[in-house]
């Protein structure tokens, strides 16, 4: 007995292509019933020590034809790169049009995890080039902020903090900054050494 025919993929009218997916609404869909299954693999089988630092593993162009800003071309990207010539360590990196060409990187995570936005080499878990909004000042009486430690509830906020705070207490826009910790604050200064000048 012959085995039924069971229908893999289809290309539309449209040209859309439908893979596990008999109606494709955009120029690939992929469709399954189980979990872990919808899933796509990129893969690049070289296998030896003679890559140069910033080759793709992989990774998905984004192409605009629009000839206005930057002009046509690949306006922006995410790639997975070597950051060695043996291939044994790589980042994830996002690019994106930018102010004098197109996909420019704007942001990279490395294998440590650390984020790097407007660098290449994060030395911490943020590494932020340039200035960071934190936008906290549009909730009234609501003190929002910065917390150094796990475990963080409002019942105690305050022990290691910098959080936005309402001094005159009116309700308005709170514009004053609270600092806070548990066993104190200090002031210090010094570059290898750290020298208290204010507790």
């Amino acid at each position: 007995q012959a085995s039924p025919v069971i229908e893999a993929m289809r290309v539309d009218y449209g040209g859309n292509v439908g893979i596990g997916e008999d109606a494709p609404g955009t120029l690939l869909s992929l469709k399954s019933p189980l979990a872990n299954t919808s899933i796509v693999t990129l893969k690049c089988s070289k296998n030896d020590s003679s890559w140069t630092i910033g080759d793709r593993i992989g990774g998905i162009n984004f192409f605009g034809g629009d000839g206005s800003g930057q002009g046509a071309g690949i306006k922006g990207s995410i790639n997975y790169i070597v950051t060695s010539s043996s291939g044994g360590t790589n980042a994830m990196t996002f690019n994106v049009a930018g102010s004098t060409a197109n996909n420019e990187e704007k942001m990279r995570i490395i294998a440590s995890g650390n984020v790097g936005i407007g660098t290449t080499l994060p030395e911490v878990k943020l590494d932020v080039e340039g200035s960071l909004l934190l936008n906290m000042w549009s909730s009234p009486q609501n003190e929002q902020g910065i917390f150094f430690r796990r475990g963080f509830t409002t019942s105690n906020k305050y022990n290691s903090s910098i959080l936005t705070y309402d001094h005159n207490g009116t309700g308005n826009t709170p514009e004053g900054i609270s600092i806070n910790g548990y066993d104190g604050v200090s002031i210090c200064t010094g570059s290898n050494t750290r020298n208290e000048r204010m507790r």
